[in-house]
């Protein structure tokens, strides 16, 4: 995207289009329990620390729902 420069005014302060991408993964060994919803949440945040990053950028999640208490269903 960069190198194709597109014109966006409506993105300051860049003003070209930019891509900013969060992910998340599910690997084999997370808990049964974790949800959808928990899955989606970290994608979201990875999202918004990408743009917040400057943006042009790819941020994976933290896997939080990995973690005891944290985004699993009860």
């Amino acid at each position: 995207m960069r190198v194709l420069a597109l014109a966006h005014e409506g993105n300051p302060p860049a003003g070209h289009v930019t891509v900013s991408i969060g992910l998340a993964t599910l690997p084999p060994e997370a808990p049964a329990d974790v949800t959808t919803h928990a899955l989606f949440s970290e994608t979201d945040a990875a999202l918004y620390r990408a743009k917040n990053a400057g943006r042009n950028q790819v941020i994976c999640g933290e896997q939080s729902y990995m973690k005891p208490n944290s985004g699993t269903a009860s």
